[in-house]
């Protein structure tokens, strides 16, 4: 195989972003979802320098991988489109095929999965989210919080993931979902990630003033991390978080 630059996270992430800039919110979310798997060239074109054809498997939740892979939904051509646009040079896109992830079971699997098919498993996490990714019996709206729940277990700290809860405000109270409540040497903190479906940039000013809620009510550390930094450098967003919880709590 020629020695070729191909990134499959850059290329997910550029694929993405077109479709985010182009407005095509259901193909964005859907292959937020995958990842890519098995990449092979399948051609090359031109004289005297040569490009190479690119194809690969997309692996994703059920949804996100009926959603791309139904010819008839508009979602599979946006798809096609946004890697054909946004090829690294010297590489032309060829084709994808899609297949459903595979499931990296814990010791207690079996049970789980008994629990999820009787009822027992629902709970008030990852409301509204479209599909669903567990780990260690908890929901969660995408793999990118999985990497940082992972990281989170492995920092020794205790974490409550995607919990539903319920602040007072001025007139009422209202439902609010942060993504990880983390308590660390008696702090309390909440690390959110952003540039996931649930947090576009389109809802900035809304999810800031979900962060004076949290504040109001003595949760001194609120952070963002973007979602690539997540995904891509889980433990470092995590260590970053950790030191930011210190700082908070050491202000006067």
């Amino acid at each position: 195989m020629p020695d070729i630059n191909f990134d499959d996270d850059q290329v997910l992430a550029s694929a993405i972003q077109y479709l985010v800039e182009g407005e095509e919110w259901k193909a964005a979310q859907a292959l937020s979802f995958c990842v890519i798997e098995n990449f092979r060239i399948v051609g090359e074109r031109g004289e005297p320098w040569s490009s190479y054809g690119i194809a690969f498997t997309l692996r994703g939740p059920r949804k996100a991988v009926e959603r791309i892979d139904n010819g008839f939904d508009p979602v599979r051509e946006q798809v096609y489109e946004a890697f054909d646009k946004t090829m690294p040079e010297g590489l032309w896109f060829s084709s994808f095929d899609v297949r459903a992830s595979t499931f990296l079971p814990d010791p207690n699997w079996r049970n789980d999965l008994h629990d999820l098919i009787k009822g027992k498993g629902v709970t008030n996490q990852a409301s509204g989210a479209e599909t669903l990714h567990f780990w260690q019996g908890f929901r969660f709206r995408s793999a990118t919080e999985i990497k940082i729940a992972e990281a989170l277990d492995r920092a020794g700290v205790l974490f409550f993931p995607l919990p539903k809860a319920r602040v007072a405000l001025e007139q009422g109270h209202r439902n609010v979902e942060p993504d990880f409540v983390v308590c660390h040497e008696g702090r309390w903190g909440i690390l959110e990630v952003d540039g996931e479906p649930f947090h576009p940039p389109q809802r900035s000013a809304i999810e800031h003033e979900r962060d004076r809620l949290f504040r109001r009510h003595g949760v001194v550390c609120v952070e963002r991390f973007d979602a690539n930094k997540c995904y891509n450098h889980p433990d470092k967003t995590v260590e970053e978080f950790l030191l930011l919880m210190v700082k908070a709590y050491r202000r006067p």
